[in-house]
């Protein structure tokens, strides 16, 4: 009798782990995609001076401008790439100045 009391629990206990197991995945999943939207927005801050803002002319290529000046000559351009390296995705931006 006391074998299958703790067969039961057993499974009982096993059932708990594997609910919160997928709970736990769909939580690191979501958060992991809120992480790479922040890290982007983190790096314009740093780029940007205060009076600047960035203009996407394609999905990687930005190019920053004065405030309310989407039209105007560039301040400097921003370029961002990704790449499959050995630790997994990496991002990379560059900033470049339009005197060189």
């Amino acid at each position: 009798m006391t074998k299958q009391k703790s067969t039961n629990r057993n499974k009982t206990v096993e059932k708990v782990f594997s609910i919160v197991s997928v709970i736990l995945l769909i939580a690191a999943w979501s958060l992991g995609g809120l992480r790479t939207d922040n890290s982007q927005s983190q790096f314009f801050k740093q780029v940007l001076a205060s009076g600047e803002q960035a203009v996407e002319v394609s999905p990687r290529l930005f190019k920053v401008v004065p405030d309310g000046q989407r039209d105007a000559e560039p301040l400097k351009w921003i370029g961002i790439g990704a790449g499959v390296g050995y630790g997994g995705e990496l991002t990379v931006g560059g900033v470049f100045l339009s005197n060189g």
